[in-house]
């Protein structure tokens, strides 16, 4: 069977929650070509579905350098180094997304959280005019920059806006008041 048949049933089995089957077939891809980007990917999601950051790290880490502007390798990546307790590579994951889409609102969280976990004041103010800039955008009041490296993807929100503007609205009024606290806290 060929990589790309394979790719495809192994995508296929994953669709259809065959976890186990899709993984043994992400296997079969990397064997046949290890610096298979996609390959690399799926078994780092698999491995981290599993518990197993270190396995993660390493095969997100070689999908990175394969797609360095990949979100959900970035965010993936980010995850695997949380599970690791390697703060300095989980914020540095989230930067690396942040600077691909600077309105990106995963990763945007992600670094909410992170600086709440390490409460990293000095950050907190500029953090939250940029959650208020994102959640005016998802709110469709503003319109988002066009700027190469500010591409913001609106129809993709707006896809899933029916199923999950509410919970992700108010996660980000929340976020903003914390990071107002924040704000004030530092600059007083």
């Amino acid at each position: 069977m060929s990589i790309e048949q394979l790719v495809e049933q192994a995508s296929q089995l994953a669709n259809s929650g065959h976890w186990d089957q899709a993984e043994q077939t992400w296997m079969e891809v990397r064997r046949q070509n290890p610096q298979h980007p996609q390959a690399l990917f799926s078994l780092g999601v698999h491995a981290l579905q599993r518990g197993d950051g270190a396995g993660a790290h390493l095969l997100l880490s070689n999908a990175r350098i394969l797609l360095p502007r990949d979100l959900r390798v970035l965010m993936t990546l980010c995850a695997a180094c949380k599970q690791l307790g390697n703060a300095d590579e989980e914020r540095e994951a989230i930067e690396s997304a942040l600077v691909v889409d600077p309105y990106f609102l995963p990763a945007l969280l992600a670094k909410a959280f992170w600086l709440e976990r390490f409460d990293s004041r000095a950050s907190a103010a500029s953090l939250a005019n940029r959650w208020r800039e994102a959640a005016s955008i998802l709110a469709g009041k503003t319109k988002p920059y066009h700027a190469v490296v500010n591409q913001l993807c609106v129809p993709l929100f707006d896809l899933w806006n029916p199923l999950l503007a509410p919970a992700e609205c108010e996660l980000v009024r929340k976020l903003t008041a914390a990071a107002r606290s924040f704000a004030s806290t530092a600059t007083n």
